[in-house]
């Protein structure tokens, strides 16, 4: 007897509806938290619709911030292309997605003659208009705004430029009413489908897609998922599960996995003009997103999930079709999307067929981004990285049964994205360990030698870098050493991309290594290899603007050449399909009998598929070819995977995995090997389980020095232990950030820099005569012996602002130079000539004489432009007080030399700066004070002709290390808006909104005057979090 339904009960369809409705709530919230940190204060539309914000993880974040951006692009280009006519933008499931909010707020110029149709779901059209209407923001937007009783049901929210439309889209009839009695069907329209017409069954689907063609003018964006590698991608397989588990499968995929399977449904469902590309591929386009753009991302939170994000990336792809209007043509940028290059140049191996066999009976602790090496042909050791719980400092050692294994010990810091070069020879077991980091901003300079399972700290490597290569390199061309490790690029805490090259040779000071003409620019990830005894090459790695390189160098290394390093680029001598499948990001890159093997990792374009995942590449990489493997058990994600070559037939990949944007995490649960069928260790019945054995070392006790401590358990830092016979230094900052130092081509990389806003040293550039001239008496003579200058005078060789332990002296220029000369405590900061008190100092105008001699270099154009002032600064061996500048500024070093010791702005409250000032008495360079622990402290040590640049608003302060000191510090406006009126003769007035907040803060307090202090201090914490952006 077939059962009665109960009563309330809701039917199939109802549960699935609201199932697909929910999905709505998540992609919202992570709009908002998208909105609230890249978008400002002043963009709060997706405020009213989320009630309870939470801040997403840098992944998902950024993963949104594309969509979105992609949509906004489709838009504003259809605006613009439609300028001057009716036309019609409809968000066909739109959700709470506030976008015609944003667009008439952002382009009102543009949205004149536009009308924006949002359609989802009755009960939740019905919401979103009540939320529209109950908040000033939105319905101030709105002009005209009503609701028509004939077609409220239909329509519950109608107004000058947008209307609210319930409808199913299964049942197009509401919509198309509504476009005829309103008159739209007759201007041109932009139907969007953001992830929402792919939870239809697949006929549904295509029917909406063929229903809105049968307008005269139309434009179609689609913007959902594909699976271009199958659902037996690892990724893919996730994001499905995900969908399913809600109950809400994304159907259009099953049917049309590929973009190509995507544009033959439109070309077949009646659209002429198809054009689509992966939401990675447009990332790569720097015509769509600037890399000014790019660097601004970075600036908002600390980013390193690269690869998460090209594998989401490569899975959502952004479709637009058009009609045969001429004026939506290329409305996408879509069609200047890379094909995915053939398979023409591969050959194919013939007698020595290789396989990937997977054995996971170790149930392996998942790890990924550690960083492993071997011990001859029995032992590999993999050490680091990321586990389930976070960083781990696990050693786990992996041994043939017969061998007895390494003693590595596990280290007392959890570090990713380092490397471990093994070192060893003559039956010696050693490694070194050389920097990586715990988050993006948090990078270590450390680099070890272990052995035996004790750790002894060696040279620390500066910069501080993460992602970066090293190798040992197979001979030493001197005879004192007998090993050698070459380490190139990476990136440091402050965001910036390496080019440089270090080598260090038997545990001694690392050697910087200056190549030749031709060399890579700065990169981080890239793959680094020796083909033969101090040579090899460098491909791929992503640079700063994070696109990855289509780049393949040569490089050979003599040691007794006047010019030990040089670089050849052959990228020119590759085919571009070949290029297209070398460049990647985040391989692996090993040497075996059969050639080059590349491993794993991200390209520039399309999905690494499985077939290509593991390449060939011979080694006069004059062909390529792919590795046919079969394997036991789940197929891996050979992403933050670590290889090793064991032996000429026999590599061995452990880890990997990845965050599959917000679907969930994929681990590799074991150890893989790569090796040929006849391998003897697999014949038979024998697998990986009879043959290696798994350690781990994490209970192997070991000496380690504790370069990494804690204060509250909570927050790592890196204290320097003492060498035998040193003096300890007392200052107790975090671990202190060597500022960069960069070589500048083009006026846009300055422009890149001042994006990031972290401290760099410009060397390299032209600054004029000054360098040479510039000595005590040409000063003399040139300025004028006679003329008066205002001075600091100290009796100590510190000044402190706050309690004026020096004093304003007047003394002729030539007094003052000469003391300074010999050592007084003095100390010139040029003030203006005609108006000192009232009008920033120009060097040209107020030293005329010597003006000429110092000009900004070419590339510095931006700071040219903007200039606010330009004071001479002529001191002796007397330290600065720490404060902050609001203007950003460039310091170019001419005589002398000096070190600065700089503060990130976030450690303001930790730096004794009252409320209102922009000093600190501070002594940072001896202070033993617990302020300044756990702060962010880079030092950047000048010489004659460097140039650094200073973010605002960084906290700083110089001493003079060698002599007299002479510089030129030139002060510019960086801000379009902010600044407060009046005037600033020193550049570090504070922003006016800073100056009309302490005001406002009086007010506020004065307001809780009344009330118990316990209540006060309550509100006023609340209010604070609210300020903050916690509530």
């Amino acid at each position: 007897m077939k059962k009665l339904p109960r009563i309330g009960a809701k039917s199939p369809k109802e549960r699935r509806d609201e199932a697909i409705i929910e999905t709505n709530s998540h992609s919202i919230v992570s709009k908002r938290s998208v909105e609230r940190l890249y978008y400002g204060p002043n963009s709060q539309f997706f405020r009213p619709f989320v009630q309870k914000p939470e801040r997403r993880s840098p992944l998902i974040n950024r993963g949104y911030w594309l969509r979105m951006r992609v949509i906004e692009h489709v838009v504003q280009q259809f605006l613009k292309r439609t300028s001057g006519n009716s036309n019609t933008i409809i968000n066909l499931g739109c959700g709470y997605d506030p976008l015609p909010f944003q667009i008439l707020h952002q382009y009102p110029k543009l949205c004149l003659q536009t009308t924006f149709v949002d359609v989802d779901y009755p009960q939740l059209m019905q919401k979103k208009k009540e939320i529209i209407l109950n908040d000033d923001h939105l319905s101030n937007i709105l002009k005209g705004h009503k609701v028509d009783d004939d077609s409220s049901e239909t329509a519950p929210l109608i107004s000058d430029h947008y209307a609210a439309v319930s409808c199913d889209l299964k049942n197009l009839q509401p919509l198309e009413q509504f476009l005829r009695k309103s008159g739209l069907e007759y201007s041109t329209i932009l139907f969007i489908s953001e992830v929402s017409i792919t939870y239809m069954d697949v006929n549904a689907s295509d029917s909406v897609i063929r229903w809105t063609n049968r307008y005269k003018e139309v434009c179609f964006c689609l913007l959902e998922q594909i699976l271009p590698d199958g659902p037996g991608h690892p990724f893919a397989e996730t994001m499905l599960k995900h969908f399913n588990k809600l109950q809400t499968p994304i159907h259009a995929v099953q049917k049309y996995p590929r973009i190509a399977d995507q544009i033959s449904r439109f070309l077949e469902l009646g659209w002429p003009n198809v054009e689509a590309r992966t939401l990675w591929d447009l990332w790569a386009d720097l015509s769509f997103i600037s890399p000014k753009e790019r660097l601004a991302l970075d600036l908002v939170e600390p980013f390193d999930e690269w690869e998460e994000f090209a594998l989401f990336g490569q899975h959502y792809f952004l479709l637009v079709s058009t009609t045969k209007s001429d004026k939506l043509q290329g409305l996408s940028q879509c069609a200047r999307g890379s094909p995915i290059p053939s398979m023409s140049t591969e050959t194919q191996l013939t007698d020595t067929i290789s396989q990937i066999h997977f054995s996971n009976v170790y149930k392996s602790v998942p790890q990924r981004y550690g960083s492993a090496s071997n011990f001859g042909q029995t032992q590999v050791v993999l050490h680091g990285g990321l586990g389930r719980k976070g960083r781990t400092s696990e050693a786990t050692v992996y041994s043939e049964s017969s061998s007895e294994p390494i003693i590595l010990g596990s280290s007392k810091f959890s570090l990713m994205c380092h490397t471990l070069t093994e070192i060893g020879d003559a039956g010696s077991r050693r490694y070194l360990l050389v920097g990586g980091r715990t988050s993006p901003n948090r990078v270590s300079p450390c680099c070890w030698l272990t052995s035996g399972g004790n750790y002894r700290p060696v040279a620390d490597i500066q910069p501080a870098r993460y992602r970066h290569c090293a190798i040992r390199l197979g001979s030493i061309t001197t005879r004192l050493h007998s090993w050698g490790v070459l380490v190139f690029g990476g990136k440091t805490s402050s965001g910036t991309v390496l080019s440089d090259w270090k080598l260090m040779l038997d545990g001694e000071e690392w050697r910087d290594i200056t190549p030749s003409e031709g060399s890579p620019g700065p990169s981080f990830g890239a793959c680094l290899i020796e083909t033969a005894p101090n040579r090899g090459i460098v491909l791929g790695g992503m640079d700063a603007t994070g696109r990855i390189m289509e780049k393949i160098w040569h490089w050979q290394l003599d040691l007794t050449m006047e010019n030990p390093l040089q670089i050849e680029d052959i990228t020119i001598k590759l085919a571009k399909g070949q290029l297209q499948r070398w460049a990647r990001f985040g391989a692996n890159i090993c040497r075996s009998k059969w050639g080059i093997l590349l491993i794993g990792g991200i390209s520039t374009s399309h999905l690494v598929e499985e077939r290509e995942e593991v390449i060939l590449l011979d080694n006069e990489l004059a062909s390529y070819c792919t590795f046919p493997y079969s394997r036991e058990g789940p197929r891996p994600l050979l992403i933050g995977a670590s290889s090793v070559t064991i032996s000429p037939g026999k590599i061995m990949v452990m880890g990997g995995g990845a965050v599959c944007f917000s679907f969930g995490a994929y681990w590799n649960s074991g150890p893989y090997l790569l090796c040929e069928r006849k391998d003897e260790t697999l014949e038979a019945n024998n697998t990986l389980e009879d043959t290696w054995s798994r350690y781990n070392n994490n209970t192997i006790s070991g000496e380690i020095s504790q370069k990494w401590s804690s204060d509250d358990q909570k927050k790592e830092t890196i204290h320097r232990k003492p060498r035998d016979g040193a003096t300890p230094n007392k200052t107790l900052t975090s671990f202190i950030n060597i500022v960069p130092r960069v070589r500048l081509d083009s006026v846009i990389e300055f422009e890149n820099i001042l994006a990031k806003a972290h401290p760099v040293i410009l060397e390299g550039l032209e600054i004029g005569s000054c360098i040479r001239l510039w000595d005590s008496e040409y000063l003399e003579s040139k300025i004028g012996g006679d003329r008066t200058v205002v001075v600091h005078d100290s009796p100590s060789n510190r000044m402190t602002f706050q309690n004026k332990n020096f004093s304003y002296s007047k003394m002729q220029f030539s007094k003052f130079i000469r003391s300074v000369s010999n050592g007084d405590k003095l100390y010139l900061r040029s003030l203006s000539a005609s108006k000192p008190v009232a009008k920033p100092t120009n060097l040209k105008d107020d030293f005329p004489t010597i003006a000429a001699d110092f000009r900004l270099p070419d590339v510095l154009q931006y700071v040219r432009d903007n200039i606010h002032s330009s004071p001479l600064r002529i001191s002796g061996p007397v330290t600065l007080w720490l404060h902050y500048d609001v203007l950003a500024n460039v310091l170019c070093q001419i005589r002398g030399e000096k070190v600065l010791r700089l503060y990130h702005p976030s450690d303001v409250k930790h730096l004794k700066i009252a409320s209102g000032a922009s000093s600190s008495d501070i002594d940072v360079f001896t202070t033993d004070r617990l302020e300044v622990r756990g702060v962010h402290a880079y030092e950047a040590q000048l010489h004659p002709g460097d140039i650094l640049f200073i973010p605002p608003c960084w906290p700083h302060t110089a001493k003079p290390t060698n002599g007299l000191s002479v510089a030129v510090n030139v002060f510019f406006r960086n801000l379009e808006t902010g600044y407060a009126p009046g005037k600033d003769v020193y550049g570090n007035r504070d922003l006016q909104g800073y100056e009309n907040g302490r005001r406002d803060v009086e007010r506020i307090k004065e307001s809780f005057k009344d009330v118990p202090k316990d209540v006060a201090r309550f509100y006023l914490s609340r209010l604070a979090m609210e300020l903050m952006g916690e509530e």
